[in-house]
């Protein structure tokens, strides 16, 4: 499966979070089981993420799936790691897992984070 493409904006100190919906046709697929990751690079070469997130089960940092019926995938970054990243463009692309280890590359794109003027 090639990933979704889609670019996310994201404010430098300030909370990100956003919610997708994987959908096979019309309807939500059952992620149920799965795991996620993802990383934000400056380029899709440097060796060193600026952010990476893993699958977590409550709603703390990280790659929840709140359900898996609804096949509903939630991203959530807190201010103090966004306060760390320089504002600019980045790429990133997000992964899923199901419960026998195949990954699948959900979405890739650019993650562009606007500066801070509050500090």
């Amino acid at each position: 499966m090639q990933p979704g493409k889609y670019n996310f904006k994201a404010r430098q100190g300030a909370s990100f979070y956003r919610t997708l919906t994987w959908k096979d046709g019309a309807a939500a697929k059952d992620i149920t089981g799965y795991t996620g990751r993802m990383q934000v690079r400056k380029n899709v070469n440097d060796p060193t993420a600026v952010i990476a997130l893993e699958f977590v089960s409550d709603t703390s940092q990280g790659i929840s799936i709140p359900t898996g019926t609804d096949g509903v995938v939630g991203i959530r970054i807190n201010a103090s790691t966004m306060s760390a990243v320089s504002a600019g463009t980045y790429v990133y692309d997000l992964e899923l897992t199901n419960s026998t280890g195949f990954v699948t590359p959900l979405l890739e794109g650019k993650f562009i984070v606007s500066p801070e003027v509050t500090r």
